[in-house]
């Protein structure tokens, strides 16, 4: 007999066993529902009195609104003569996620994937089962730009008691993975041939002539499963198959389809699901990444927790990931990732007594260059991603390297090889993944990660079933099922010392997802804000601690940072959730913001007399800054959009200190402002007809700014049209160029500041062929600062379009600088390969720069990330108008400000760093309430190129924490000077606590230190 007709014989007699398998269904019933929030402990508990609740109709729906919880309950007996046999409840929901609670304990959930809950022969034996159901997750449709989101029906689908045969069950997984298995092999194998051959024996001991639930019937199918291994166990290993070393997950975004106060219900269901699993396999391990998951867990379900704690000691739950959040790594600010595994790891090491090795971050999308050192700094080594391997042109061309970041550091990277954080297991999976591995050469080993995720839920019993058979069995890779630490240490041993260990330099590219640099500018905004006011809040604290003994107030700035660190989760800050998520982070921002503001201002306030100003910066500052209202001091009155008087004042503010601001004259000033001419010391520039730049004349280098031949004047706004293929708030997609509009009628132009410290007009535009989107544009000179700054207040109404701002300079280079987390890095600004032109949007942070041997010019932005150079042609992308997730994203009033900055020299010389830092750091001020006027600076920096990015108080102890880092790229030595004696001083990594290099040599009030290109340093 042909094997195709024997294969086919196979698979229908499994097909039988695995129905005979179910000997008897009971339907649930009745059962009690009541729709809306109830209190867990009432309504699971088994004594609670749901006697007046409504009972489910037959077609056991309970409506359909969205974002609803019922509570289901009912009676289930299990009848005497199921002896010998295992009790199942069967579940299947539909438009509904379910946690379910036996006898009042939460066991596990029902879900899309997950439907029986085991309770084992309990013949005779009586259980109450109370059921969360939760209705409202917005599930993605085939046309990934748009949602399912109502009409849907909350129902039970399937709610019945079942009789099972354990033992019938095992026959068909058996023979199923068997038949799997031997049909992924060549057709000539030896092997295969003999897996067959034991198959075909085994259903022909199979005798259905009494039926499939006689005794007849399951006698014979336990001599055929008997049969089957003994048959199996005899055919030899091949010793050369590699080993999948395989780790249960569950991939829970902490929002995107859904809000954060379902990820805490999701993340209870799901770790229920994993301990119900680990009560039953001893063999079973399970990954969890995400410290904000665990601490939603142990406030809502304190018993759940303990449970977890039981397996983290046991070593089959393992903590990885070492962030709060899983994440995004081009936004988030650098002092934020650093505070993403500070109080990660802390958390893990407080509540397990546990620190991982391995950043777990499968679905993030792309990685900055600065990342490698943040890790090993954090005591980290090992790096676990996936999302990479989803670029659209140019696939990574390996998956285990070592990946060396900006200042030289490296870390050992795996992606597994199939491209999923969310896989099944099954032979074709097993097969499919190591012939997907590029460097068998290399390792003999990959890591699978398997069970369902993204909403949740987890392993199932299938996954782990298949998984221990693959682990004796002889065709295909042998799995292994451990954690990702054990296969990290393993893969170490294998590649550590090997040259043949690819090298990865620089940042890791997503070519994909490029719109996630700039959709939801407000989620992105109050991001960066929050960052630089709570590091600003936190000096300002310092300051008060050590002049004032005023009390650090450690609660409220950690519950401050938690917050700012959750909401830079991976589909939060990226803007590729739903919108009521953005209407929780304006909420978030809100209370982060008072709460902020509050502890600065007091902080500030209790230092002096008069206006207290508070430079966060490690410099002095002669830049103008803004003081509300008038406030008693001499300087330039001024109105922003919204109509609020301020004055700007010039006065000098020390070095990460604070002063008491004097009356002094402004002097004169040299600023020339018509409606079509701005003019200081440094640059004339003049306006076309359109408002747009037609002219910017260095005066100091006597040299015109812009190339006059490019296809668009200097601060041309253009507009795109922007449909991505798939994934509209994720993507741009390179054809957007294809259609650009500019965006050149211009209503009005005035005059609107006059000086003696700054000048500049108003513009406002309407867009008249789209749909009436309006920005009021201010241009402003400094009479002592040498940038141009463009304040935008944008009415954005404008659906799928991308907006851009242009500069063509007069500059000729072949490669741009962006500044990054710790650092920056150098991209092309040609498309010579694909590698190239697929990075044609990429992400910076506070500036770019284009220069060429002696000049050059930097594009400064206080909150916008997403960033084009081509030739000299230098674009920062303002806003997007992405319909799905959110149809409503980005639309109303975006307030930022970006500025431009020519210079002679490169960035290094034109002082590029310190400038971006002061457009967005702001010189804060607060009504003193002290008796006597201040000038203090706490610490000072000798070199201009090391940045004191951070001054906080340690997390253990009295101790002061400060962090700076090297910016240009160069080696040396520097000085810490501090206003006050320091005691001691020892270097420490991210954690606080280890030590990380040479101490510093201490002489009272100074540190002398050495530093390396882009170095982190922490004392």
């Amino acid at each position: 007999m042909s094997w195709a007709f024997t294969e086919e014989k196979i698979a229908r007699q499994i097909a039988d066993v695995q129905a005979a398998a179910v000997r008897e269904r009971l339907p649930l019933g009745p059962i009690r529902v009541r729709v809306g929030a109830l209190v867990e402990a009432d309504a699971a508990h088994p004594d609670a009195d749901d006697s007046g609740w409504a009972v489910l109709g037959a077609d056991r729906t309970w409506g359909a609104e969205r974002e609803v919880t019922a509570w289901l309950r009912t009676r289930v007996e299990v009848p005497f003569y199921w002896a010998g046999d295992t009790a199942v409840v069967h579940v299947e929901p539909f438009d509904a996620e379910i946690l379910v609670y036996v006898d009042g304990v939460a066991r596990q959930a029902f879900d899309a994937a997950h439907h029986e809950l085991m309770l084992g022969d309990a013949a005779g034996q009586s259980f109450l089962l109370a059921m969360e159901a939760y209705s409202g997750v917005f599930l993605p449709t085939t046309n990934h730009n748009a949602l399912a989101t109502d009409g849907a029906e909350h129902r039970l689908v399937v709610a019945e008691l079942r009789r099972v045969d354990e033992e019938m069950r095992g026959l068909a997984r058996d023979m199923r993975f068997a038949l799997e298995s031997a049909q992924g092999m060549a057709s000539a194998e030896r092997r295969r041939a003999a897996v067959i051959e034991a198959l075909d024996e085994a259903t022909n001991r199979l005798d259905f002539r009494a039926g499939t639930n006689s005794d007849v019937f399951r006698a014979s199918a336990r001599a055929a499963r008997q049969g089957l291994r003994s048959a199996l166990a005899r055919i030899d290993f091949d010793p050369t198959v590699p080993t999948l070393w395989a780790t249960g997950h569950a991939h829970i975004d902490t929002a995107w389809l859904w809000r954060l106060v379902h990820t805490r219900r999701k993340c209870a269901r799901t770790f229920a699901n994993v301990l119900d699993l680990m009560a039953r396999y001893p063999e079973f391990h399970f990954t969890c990444s995400q410290p904000s998951q665990y601490a939603m867990v142990k406030e809502d379900h304190p018993a759940l927790y303990e449970e977890i704690r039981r397996a983290v000691d046991e070593g089959r739950w393992e903590t990885v990931g070492g962030m709060w959040v899983e994440a995004d790594c081009n936004v988030t600010g650098g002092e934020s990732l650093v505070r993403q595994f500070l109080y990660g790891q802390r958390f893990f090491e407080r509540e397990f007594g546990t620190r991982t090795e391995v950043v777990w971050l499968p679905d993030v999308f792309g990685y900055s260059a600065a990342f490698p050192q943040i890790i090993r700094k954090a005591g980290m080594k090992y790096f676990m991603t996936i999302k990479i391997f989803w670029s659209q042109v140019n696939k990574p061309p390996y998956q285990t390297f070592k990946w060396v970041g900006i200042d030289g550091t490296d870390v050992l990277v795996h992606f597994s090889p199939n491209g999923n954080y969310n896989s099944q297991v099954s032979p074709a999976v097993f097969k499919a993944l190591w012939e997907g591995y590029r460097q068998p050469h290399l390792t003999d080993s990959a890591l699978l990660i398997y069970g369902f995720g993204d909403g949740g839920g987890g392993p199932t019993r299938e996954m782990i079933e298949n998984a221990l058979r693959a682990s004796e069995f002889p065709l295909g890779p042998r799995v292994k099922m451990s954690t990702s630490q054990a296969f990290f240490e393993d893969l170490e041993g294998q590649v550590g010392n090997d040259p043949r260990l690819p090298v990865w330099n620089g940042e890791l590219y997503l070519e994909y997802h490029r719109g996630t640099y700039t959709t939801h500018a407000d989620v992105k905004k109050g991001n960066r804000q929050s960052e630089i006011l709570y590091q600003s809040a936190e000096i300002a604290a310092c300051l008060a601690m050590v002049l004032a003994r005023v009390e650090y107030p450690q609660a409220a700035l950690t519950e401050g940072w938690l917050t700012i660190l959750l909401n830079q989760f991976h589909d939060i800050l990226p803007g590729s959730s739903i919108e009521a998520v953005y209407r929780d982070a304006a909420d978030d921002y809100a209370r982060v913001r008072h709460a902020g503001e509050r502890v600065l201002e007091a902080s500030v306030a209790g230092l002096g007399s008069g206006v207290v100003a508070l430079n966060p910066l490690p410099w002095v500052r002669r830049d103008p800054f803004k003081v509300p209202g008038h406030w008693g001091v001499v300087g330039q009155a001024i109105e922003d959009f919204e109509g609020h008087r301020e004055t700007l004042v010039s006065f000098e503010v020390p070095a990460v200190g604070v002063a008491t601001v004097m009356e002094a004259a402004l002097g004169v000033s040299d600023l020339v402002v018509e409606e079509r001419l701005l003019e200081n010391q440094f640059f004339r520039l003049i306006l076309d007809e359109c408002g747009e730049i037609a002219s910017l004349w260095d005066k100091r280098h006597d040299r015109e700014v812009l190339d006059l031949r490019a296809y668009c004047r200097g601060n041309a706004l253009l507009a795109f049209e922007d449909r991505p293929m798939a994934w509209d708030a994720w993507d741009v997609d390179i054809f957007y160029q294809d259609k650009m509009y500019p965006w050149r009628e211009m209503a009005s132009l005035h005059v609107v500041e006059r000086g003696p410290l700054r000048a500049g007009v108003e513009i406002r535009r309407v867009m008249a062929a789209g749909r009436q989107s309006e920005i009021r544009q201010r241009i402003l000179l400094h009479r002592d600062v040498p940038r141009i700054d463009f304040q935008n207040r944008v009415d954005w109404r404008e659906r799928q379009t991308l907006l851009k701002v242009a500069f063509p300079v007069a500059v000729n280079a072949l490669r741009a600088t962006y500044d990054i987390q710790f650092g920056n890095v150098e991209r092309p600004t040609h498309w010579n390969t694909s590698w190239d032109w697929a990075r044609f949007e990429v992400c910076a942070h506070k500036w770019a720069d284009l220069s060429e041997g002696d000049y050059g010019v930097s594009l400064l932005s206080d909150c916008k990330y997403g960033w084009d150079i081509r030739g000299n042609v230098m674009r920062l992308t303002l806003l997007k108008g992405s319909v799905s997730p959110d149809p409503v994203a980005d639309l109303g009033v975006h307030a930022f400000t970006y500025s431009l900055l020519p210079h002679a020299g490169d960035w290094r010389a034109g002082e590029t760093v310190r400038h971006a830092y002061e457009l967005n750091v702001p010189v804060r001020v607060a009504q003193g309430t002290g008796d006597a006027s201040v000038r203090f600076s706490l610490f000072e920096v000798d070199a201009p190129n090391v940045i004191l990015e951070t001054v906080k108080k340690a997390e253990d102890g009295d101790a002061l924490i400060v962090r700076l880092y090297e910016a240009y790229n160069q080696r040396g030595t520097a000085t810490l000077r501090c206003g006050l004696p320091i005691a001691s001083a020892r270097r420490v990594n991210l954690m606080e606590s280890d030590p990380d290099g040479e101490d510093p040599l201490l002489a009272e009030s100074a540190l002398r230190f050495e530093y390396r290109p882009y170095e982190i340093i922490t004392l």
